[in-house]
């Protein structure tokens, strides 16, 4: 004798289930006709005018990097998306030095003490400053971490990202602080 499984479908579940499943398809179609493409930059705005301690305990005042293309870099020790870009920063930043470009990192509210071992122990060359009581965060309106500003030499923002920086966002973002708007 055969032991059948015998199964009983209550039409309800049944309708809702096709419901749900006609639905995804619909959402799945959509997702795939519509074509992604890349937030719009936001409008040149100035650089703010800040002055900040770096981690060597100096003033260090951003109008003094005027004429250099620049990159500022918003980040924490305790943000992973942070300490895993960092690498690809540096990288970047030690590629491209000899375009005049400046890459600074502005540490969210931590102790010098602890940004100043991490930065050390990583060998990192990149200029790092601290936003020890938060204004720098807030007058660059950044609202989460990490934050990256591209800056041209005239100390215009030009584009920003909010995320881990790869590889092409950084040539993105230095091209268009150099002045080439692809």
């Amino acid at each position: 004798m055969g032991m059948g499984v015998e199964m009983q479908f209550e039409p309800g579940i049944v309708v809702r289930n096709i419901l749900i499943m006609a639905t995804m398809t619909l959402f799945l179609q959509a997702c795939v006709e519509k074509k992604m493409e890349a937030p719009p930059r936001p409008a040149p705005t100035p650089l703010p005018q800040l002055t900040l301690k770096s981690v060597d305990g100096k003033d260090i005042s951003l109008a003094s990097f005027k004429g250099h293309p620049m990159i500022i870099n918003f980040w924490a020790t305790w943000c992973v998306p942070c300490v895993e870009e960092l690498p690809e920063l540096d990288r970047f930043y030690r590629a491209k030095q000899d375009t005049g470009l400046k890459v600074i990192t502005i540490n969210l509210q931590e102790k010098k003490e602890v940004v100043k071992s991490f930065l050390s122990q990583n060998g990192y060359a990149v200029t790092a400053l601290l936003d020890s009581d938060g204004k720098a965060s807030e007058d660059f309106q950044v609202f989460g971490l990490p934050t990256t500003y591209f800056i041209n030499a005239e100390q215009t923002i030009l584009d920003n990202h909010m995320g881990r920086l790869t590889r092409e966002i950084l040539y993105r973002g230095f091209d268009t602080a150099n002045g080439d708007l692809k």
